[in-house]
């Protein structure tokens, strides 16, 4: 399981965050802070990150179960 969740945070730091680690740390803060699924879209819809993407998606995937 741990093996997993760090492959994945790799995936997302690099596809979504252009391998900045902090900017990464900052943004699963503020994603975590949501308690509205349409709020926290609208807050990562404002990265303008590649919807196609592996990070994009695994992220979604996240924000899915934690909200829906």
């Amino acid at each position: 399981f741990i093996v997993d969740v760090v492959s994945h945070a790799v995936c997302m730091i690099r596809d979504l965050f252009g391998g900045d680690g902090a900017a990464f740390d900052r943004a699963m803060e503020e994603l975590d802070a949501f308690e509205d699924f349409n709020e926290c879209l609208v807050y990562m819809s404002e990265y303008r990150w590649n919807p196609n993407s592996d990070g994009a998606r695994m992220l979604m995937d996240l924000v899915t179960r934690k909200l829906l």
